[in-house]
């Protein structure tokens, strides 16, 4: 009941986060959001379904969901096409790259949002946690 609340929770900021219109020279391009579920060892049953859950808010909601298993969405320029990326229950330690945290960082610096879901060691690098 309380995974139903916390997914609840962050739908709702995410159709708040995409109902504010931007005054902008893009203003009738759609938003988009990448959802990420690369599984490396356990896979979670609830993927599939959460994939399906944010495709369709999309549809209700005007904003583009592309999704991948791909590491090498993460890239800099990849990157800036998106206006929040889920990460959707991955597991796995070390999935990325130095090159592939430092584009996610800078995307955080510049103010792309991210929602995590059941995140397990991706980031980890040296293997005690300390480098996420």
């Amino acid at each position: 009941m309380n995974q139903l609340k916390s997914f609840s929770l962050i739908v709702l900021g995410l159709i708040l986060l995409f109902s504010c219109k931007a005054v902008n020279t893009n203003a009738h391009r759609k938003q988009s959001i990448l959802v990420f579920s690369l599984t490396k060892g356990y896979h979670h049953v609830s993927i599939a379904d959460g994939i399906i859950a944010f495709k369709k808010m999309g549809n209700e909601n005007n904003f583009n969901v592309d999704t991948t298993t791909d590491v090498n969405a993460f890239t800099t320029e990849n990157l800036k096409k998106y206006k929040a990326l889920v990460f959707l229950s991955p597991t796995g330690s070390n999935v990325f790259s130095d090159a592939q945290k430092e584009a996610l960082k800078q995307y955080v610096k510049s103010g792309g949002g991210v929602v995590a879901f059941t995140l397990q060691q991706i980031f980890v690098s040296n293997g005690n946690g300390t480098d996420t």
